[in-house]
C-alpha cells in the first residue's frame, strides 16, 4: 500500500477486530464502526482509550482518528455483528 490509498477492513462476526498498520505507516480513519459495544484506541495489546463506549446501537466514530502501529484501534461488536472501518494511508 502507499500514502493516498484507501484502507478498510471488516473484523470476523461476532469477535474483537483490531487494525494495527505496519511500523512506519500512519492511518486516518474516516470511520471506525463497532454495534452495541466499542471502539478503542490500543497500545501494545492493552486499551487505553474508549472513543465509543457502551452503545446500544451501532454508531461509528464522528472524525478523523489518526492511528499508526503504536497507537491502533480495537473495535468490540456484538454478536452477530460485524467491527468496520476505512480510511486513507497518510505515510
Amino acid at each position: 500500500m502507499a500514502v493516498g490509498d484507501v484502507v478498510a477492513g471488516l473484523g470476523a462476526l461476532s469477535s474483537v477486530a483490531t487494525f494495527q498498520p505496519a511500523a512506519g505507516v500512519e492511518v486516518i480513519l474516516t470511520i471506525a464502526y463497532a454495534w452495541a459495544q466499542y471502539v478503542a484506541i490500543t497500545d501494545d495489546g492493552s486499551e487505553k482509550a474508549l472513543i465509543y463506549g457502551n452503545m446500544s446501537s451501532g454508531q461509528s466514530t464522528p472524525s478523523k482518528l489518526a492511528i499508526n502501529n503504536s497507537y491502533y484501534v480495537t473495535i468490540r461488536t456484538a454478536t452477530g455483528f460485524h467491527g468496520t472501518w476505512t480510511g486513507i494511508q497518510i505515510k
